[in-house]
């Protein structure tokens, strides 16, 4: 299989729906769809010490939990970066869900479809940035609304407050 961070949206999605047809039965299903990284997941990956560090590595990603570390590849291009981010902690948030049900396949292409899904959210994505201390990078749409200084989404950050006139 070729390495899950090459394939494109189509073929990853592919393969998800296949593995999630052959192991219908698993709980991680459920809790993905009931339990999808959010703000407070990221703000307690903060709390309890986890850092990004830049390093020379073969992977785009790396975990070292013991030191509650994630690291990631030198010179990825934003996008890249940002999904590995998404990448490292589905595996934080999920591997233990899925346990010995899946190979390390499996949990690749489970992890890289939630980080790419999960990226899309540019709320999420500035808040996963911005709270790691990562350099913002524009790139699409929503890089755009997460990072862009005219955007009412950075306006809503700064001032925490709804654009459309409700307090957040």
């Amino acid at each position: 299989m070729e390495n899950v961070v090459e394939m494109s949206w189509r073929e990853l999605n592919y393969i998800f729906i296949f593995i999630k047809y052959q192991k219908a039965g698993c709980k991680i299903w459920s809790y993905l769809r009931k339990y999808p990284i959010s703000r407070n997941d990221i703000n307690a990956l903060k709390r309890e010490g986890w850092r990004f560090s830049i390093e020379d590595i073969s992977d785009y990603g790396l975990i070292n939990e013991k030191q509650r570390q994630i690291l990631l590849r030198r010179g990825l291009s934003g996008y890249q970066r940002d999904v590995t981010v998404f990448h490292e902690f589905s595996h934080i948030f999920y591997d233990y869900i899925a346990g010995s049900a899946f190979n390390k396949s499996e949990k690749e292409i489970i992890a890289e479809w939630t980080a790419r899904r999960t990226r899309r959210n540019h709320k999420l994505l500035r808040h996963a940035i911005r709270s790691f201390g990562l350099e913002p990078s524009i790139y699409d749409a929503s890089s755009y609304k997460a990072f862009s200084r005219n955007s009412f989404a950075d306006l809503e950050y700064k001032f925490k407050v709804n654009m459309m006139g409700n307090m957040s």
